[in-house]
């Protein structure tokens, strides 16, 4: 090997001092490449040290011409991987990945304000802040237009419920469950009548708990023993319960619960791949076959279409849910297209997609839907630009958005979107006028959004 050839690979990987490395085959950047190993048949089939690009193995990303570095932000990729640039100053290369500064690992929203929780186990929450959901225990400001720091604690996942009155409530690393803002109907699950918010998170108990969700004046978990709980008010039944409670109560005496989702006045959940729903059911978002005289559901009723459901979402006056084999269903109002092209129906409808959906998230008058693959579908109403498309075009069938992204997680309010990308980084769109969409404004925004945390 020559001198040169060795001042070549200082610093790069052993694969690229052999004597089969050609320079000429060397990024600007100064990636490794081999020749040799890689034929043109195997062009984009993997190598020792990452993927055969033309005649080289290439272990940095490819731009097209070159293999280049993968650890720079202008050039991220993972071994033989397409270059792609990072977020800015809201992510980075790390090892070839591009990864927020605070990537959120859980996201919720309510009507009119939003939380989440980062890699480091903070927890954030922005947006209205009347009864104490979002600025800490000292800010007693109105509304909180930027994410702010709740707890620095651990915490593993948060949910948000309520529209004029929000609270939230969260699981603690240890599985404890935490809970603050309005109390007024005892949906911080508190035992105490007399306090009528909570400021910062209030322990309401050591579970321990594996998942929750949070409604208007109620709130509901499942145990680690896959049993459904809930709390806060039996209006409508939508607590699943026949009087108000104000403590963690027991719905039934099955385990094998696995999704609870609660949005205005009824809610949905998985029990051992069946779907079951209770409380108001005034537009047919429980989706049962023979709807109560009532109008409203008191104990969980199983919904049409038989077992095999994996997740469900609530909504306004909506319901969608996800089934065994990535088919999307949607039912209940759909004045705004939010149920999908077939509009308004009483039992489940399913919706076209192009791959099999993995996760469902129901507003007000939108849906939003993650495919298997990572892409963010969004449909229904879009006055305030919910949909995350540009124009203020509504449309009841499903527009890609942010279709250069891919998605891990999606969480919508009322009138507002929020996603986590697959960097980590969080986006947020849609209507602003209580500041939930963390961006510092209460203007709304028409297209995904970065938040700076």
């Amino acid at each position: 090997m020559s001198r040169l050839l060795r001042s070549w690979c200082l610093g790069l990987s052993l694969a690229a001092c052999t004597n089969d490395f050609d320079p000429a085959l060397l990024g600007s950047a100064g990636a490794t490449a081999q020749t040799q190993e890689c034929s043109a048949a195997m062009n984009g089939e993997p190598c020792s040290r990452g993927t055969c690009r033309d005649l080289a193995c290439c272990d940095g990303c490819w731009d097209g011409q070159r293999c280049q570095v993968g650890d720079a932000t202008e050039a991220c990729g993972g071994a033989g991987e397409a270059c792609r640039a990072c977020d800015g100053q809201l992510s980075a290369c790390d090892a070839g990945e591009c990864v927020a500064e605070r990537a959120v690992r859980s996201l919720a929203a309510s009507a009119v304000h939003t939380c989440a929780s980062d890699r480091k186990n903070t927890l954030w929450c922005w947006g209205d802040n009347s009864r104490g959901a979002s600025g800490g225990p000292n800010n007693e400001a109105p509304l909180v237009a930027e994410p702010v720091v709740l707890s620095n604690g651990d915490w593993a996942e948060v949910a948000t419920g309520g529209s004029q009155r929000t609270h939230a409530c969260a699981i603690h690393f240890a599985g404890s469950l935490w809970c603050w803002g309005d109390n007024s109907q005892g949906q911080l699950g508190l035992g105490v009548t007399d306090l009528l918010l909570a400021r910062a998170p209030a322990n309401a108990g050591d579970g321990p708990w594996r998942t929750l969700a949070a409604g208007d004046g109620v709130s509901c978990g499942i145990r680690t023993d896959s049993t459904l709980w809930c709390w806060g008010s039996s209006d409508l039944g939508r607590n699943a319960q026949t009087a108000d409670a104000d403590t963690p109560r027991q719905i039934g005496a099955a385990a094998g619960y696995s999704k609870v989702s609660l949005r205005a006045a009824h809610g949905c959940a998985v029990l051992d791949r069946d779907l079951y729903c209770w409380g108001d059911d005034s537009d047919g978002q429980l989706g049962l076959e023979t709807r109560p005289a009532s109008g409203f559901q008191v104990r969980p009723a199983l919904v049409a279409l038989g077992t095999g459901w994996q997740t469900v979402a609530v909504g306004t006056r909506h319901t969608c849910g996800v089934r065994l084999d990535g088919s999307l269903w949607c039912w209940g109002n759909g004045d705004e297209g939010q149920a999908g092209p077939g509009g308004s129906s009483p039992v489940p409808v399913r919706l076209a997609a192009p791959n099999q959906v993995a996760e469902v998230a129901a507003g007000e008058a939108h849906t939003c839907a993650l495919d298997s693959v990572g892409a963010l579908f969004c449909w229904g109403l879009n006055a305030h630009g919910q949909l995350g498309v540009p124009d203020a075009a509504s449309s009841e069938s499903p527009v890609a958005v942010a279709p250069e992204r891919r998605f891990r997680a999606v969480a919508v309010g009322y009138r507002h979107s929020c996603a986590v990308a697959d960097t980590g980084v969080l986006f947020c769109w849609g209507a602003a006028e209580s500041g939930q969409l963390g961006l510092g404004t209460t203007l709304d925004r028409f297209t995904p959004t970065a938040l700076a945390f």
